[in-house]
């Protein structure tokens, strides 16, 4: 790969700059002898092939001492392409924005569990950053993402996790069909290409 190219491919696959680069046109110039021999054109993020299982931009809420605090979701399953599960260029997982910042990429209760593999999305909560603002330990210690030990982030944990609850049960149950099917002689790959055109047939 030319060096401009794969600059300009982690930039764009960067977990934090996605945003940013929907919103600002930026590219990348390789420069030799303070001489530009190559520019990448727009860097921006490309969503894999995918169909949306909540969303988009669905409404969701959730309470914290007494008062409401909104948020927004768009949950999608990915088709025919493998996620990159940890990381800077992290696409599996929910992509926490506030305002302008990215503050984490999670799926929340169900990180790390099978049948989660395929999900990725945004969620959006302009209240966190008004909490780190206000001193709310929002962000780990580690600063590694949200803080799910602190009371106002635990009760938004809580909400997303119920809100895509329904769709990481059903991936599961899928797999379940796909692990039965390939115990019987199924070929696996046979296998997750019939999962994709049922994903593709529900909606």
């Amino acid at each position: 790969m030319e060096p401009c190219l794969h600059r300009s491919v982690a930039l764009a696959n960067n977990t934090y700059l996605r945003d940013v680069l929907t919103r600002r046109h930026v590219e990348v110039a390789h420069l030799k002898n303070g001489k530009e021999i190559e520019r990448s054109g727009r860097v921006q993020f490309e969503e894999p092939p995918s169909v949306v299982l909540i969303g988009p931009e669905m409404q969701g809420q959730f309470q914290h001492e007494k008062h409401t605090y909104p948020f927004t979701l768009t949950l999608k399953r990915a088709l025919d392409v493998e996620l990159t599960p940890r990381g800077d260029e992290r696409t599996n997982g929910l992509v926490v924005l506030s305002g302008m910042a990215v503050l984490d990429c999670q799926l929340f209760d169900y990180e790390n569990q099978v049948g989660t593999e395929y999900l990725f999305g945004t969620v959006r909560c302009p209240a966190l950053v008004e909490m780190l603002g206000q001193g709310v330990a929002v962000i780990s210690d580690e600063r590694a993402g949200l803080n799910p030990k602190d009371p106002f982030v635990a009760a938004f944990y809580k909400a997303v996790s119920r809100m895509i609850a329904p769709c990481v049960m059903a991936e599961q149950e899928k797999l379940r069909h796909l692990e039965r099917a390939s115990t019987s002689g199924c070929d696996f790959r046979r296998a997750g290409a019939l999962q994709d055109r049922q994903v593709r047939a529900e909606q």
